[in-house]
C-alpha cells in the first residue's frame, strides 16, 4: 500500500521518508523518467521487486530511449537466490486466492 500510494507523486514532492533520497543519474532529459528510475532503484535495493518493476516500467514509458530504465525492469525481474518457487512472492502468487 505504501508503494502504490507514492509512485504517482512525482511533481515536486520529495520521496517518502521511508524511501530516502537516493539518486543515480541516468542518460535522460525526461524528469519523470529520472524520478521513477531513482524510486525503482530504492524499491529494488529494499527487495520490493514488484514495485521496482512498476517504477522501472513507468520510467521506460516516460523515455523509451533510456536504456537504464529497461535494464531496471530486467534487473528487478531477474533471478535472486533469496526467491524461488517455494518462497516469497512466488509462493504467495501460487496460492489459490492469488497475490494479496
Amino acid at each position: 500500500a505504501l508503494a502504490l500510494r507514492y509512485i504517482h507523486m512525482l511533481d515536486d514532492d520529495p520521496p517518502p521518508p521511508t524511501l530516502g533520497a537516493y539518486t543515480q543519474p541516468v542518460s535522460t532529459t525526461v524528469r519523470e523518467c529520472q524520478l521513477l528510475f531513482d524510486r525503482g532503484c530504492v524499491w529494488a535495493f529494499s527487495l520490493h521487486r514488484e514495485e521496482a518493476v512498476a517504477c522501472f516500467q513507468r520510467a521506460a514509458e516516460a523515455d523509451s530511449a533510456c536504456a537504464m530504465a529497461h535494464w531496471g525492469v530486467a534487473f528487478a525481474n531477474g533471478p535472486d537466490y533469496n526467491w524461488n518457487e517455494s518462497a516469497g512472492f512466488f509462493a504467495a502468487a501460487a496460492q489459490h486466492a492469488g497475490y494479496p
